[in-house]
C-alpha cells in the first residue's frame, strides 16, 4: 500500500491528523483491585486474537482452562502495568505481563504471561472481571471513539 502526500489543510491531513488523535485515545486503564495506584493499561483485543486465544483453551479438561483464558485476554491486551499517581501516563519503559514484570513480582523469569497475571490479581475473580470487561471494552472501543468525537 502507497502512502498518498497530503496538502496542508487538505481534508485528508485532518483525517489523519483526527484518526491519530483517536488511536492515542483508544486505551483502558483500570487499577488492580486491592493494588491502587497499581494500574494496567489495556489496549483493543482484534477478533483474530480473540479466536486465537479461544482455540487454545477450547476443549481443554485443565480445570483452570476457563481462567487461564480470561489471563491470557489480559496479558495479550496489556500495554503496561504502572504505579498511576497523578493520573500520569505509564512511563515507556513500564513493564507488561510478558516483559519485565515477573521478577518484580518474586516469580522466575521465564514464567509465562499467563502465570504472571495470575500472580499479580488477587483472585481468580478478579481476573476473570476485568478479562470480561477488557472484552467488552475491546467490542465497543471503536464506537465509543466515534460517539466522542461527535461529542455526543
Amino acid at each position: 500500500m502507497t502512502s498518498l502526500d497530503a496538502a496542508p489543510g487538505s481534508m485528508l491531513e485532518d483525517l489523519r491528523a483526527r484518526r491519530a488523535k483517536a488511536v492515542e485515545r483508544l486505551h483502558l486503564d483500570r487499577p488492580v483491585p486491592g493494588l491502587k495506584p497499581l494500574t494496567v493499561r489495556f489496549r483493543p483485543l482484534t477478533v483474530i486474537e480473540l479466536a486465537r486465544i479461544g482455540k487454545t483453551y477450547e476443549g481443554s479438561t485443565d480445570p483452570d482452562a476457563n481462567t487461564n483464558h480470561d489471563a491470557t485476554v489480559l496479558a495479550t491486551s496489556c500495554v503496561a502495568v504502572w504505579d498511576r499517581i497523578d493520573d500520569r501516563p505509564p512511563p515507556a519503559d513500564a513493564p507488561t505481563f510478558s516483559s519485565g514484570l515477573a521478577e518484580r513480582l518474586g516469580l522466575e523469569p521465564d514464567a509465562s504471561a499467563t502465570v504472571v497475571v495470575r500472580s499479580l490479581y488477587l483472585t481468580d475473580g478478579d481476573v476473570i472481571s476485568a478479562a470480561a470487561r477488557v472484552q467488552r471494552w475491546s467490542g465497543f472501543s471503536i464506537d465509543e471513539v466515534d460517539r466522542d468525537a461527535q461529542g455526543n
